[in-house]
């Protein structure tokens, strides 16, 4: 009786393990951290020309920002993998299989590559460059993730997640008062790799490559700015 309980208990405490780590998984899609870090950014009030308190002007070219981010990182993605689950390219959002993750990234990298042109061409200049550069790391994360899942399944969700790190990194680096938020990132960090790890969607090596990659495409600008 007693083995049978224990039995019961380990499946609902494995279940809710389950179940967290899809959650998190979720919530923290690669596809929403550029918007996550902009809102953070946003309502952090500690960069010029990017916070509540801007101009009418400048405020205008954040609204468009917050847009064209929106459009291109998120939204084209999603119904472009939509698409492709349709006419039968990908079976899966999570894109478990490898084989399968080329289209999707293909074309997230373009739609990457048109959002990012349009913010620099049209409101590069309204804009802080701090913003430039966080997006730029972010679009150079899409394109290694492309090229490198064309041999090796590496984990896009540790890229996103690894690139917040390199951006609180980055945001220290510059002085700003960003440090609790750091902490903040590398906890998320590790809940991201434990619900990958997990629910068994990537080997341990997969993961920790994702996060140095996420976290190096970042911390370059720390080199250049």
């Amino acid at each position: 009786m007693l083995t049978e309980t224990s039995a019961i208990n380990e499946k609902e405490e494995a279940s809710l393990e389950i179940v967290f780590a899809r959650l998190i998984s979720y919530v923290f899609h690669p596809l929403f951290i550029p918007m996550y870090s902009l809102l953070l950014l946003y309502f952090g009030n500690q960069l010029n020309n990017f916070n509540i308190y801007a101009s009418d002007t400048t405020k205008e070219a954040n609204y468009i920002l917050f847009l064209y981010v929106f459009v291109f990182t998120i939204l084209l993605p999603l119904v472009c993998s939509f698409v492709l689950r349709k006419i039968g390219l990908i079976s899966s959002f999570q894109l478990e299989k490898r084989e399968e993750r080329q289209w999707p990234f293909t074309l997230t990298a373009c739609s990457y590559l048109l959002g990012f042109s349009l913010i620099q061409n049209q409101i590069g200049s309204s804009i802080n460059p701090l913003i430039i550069w966080i997006l730029s790391g972010a679009q150079l994360g899409v394109f290694f993730a492309l090229f490198i899942s064309l041999f090796w399944k590496i984990s896009i969700h540790m890229i996103g997640i690894g690139g917040f790190v390199g951006m609180c990194i980055l945001l220290v680096k510059v002085h700003l008062d960003w440090d609790n938020f750091l902490y903040l990132s590398i906890l998320l960090s590790g809940l991201v790799g434990f619900a990958r790890l997990r629910l068994r969607a990537h080997a341990s090596s997969q993961v920790l490559v994702g996060f140095l990659l996420g976290l190096v495409t970042q911390i370059v600008f720390v080199f250049l700015i």
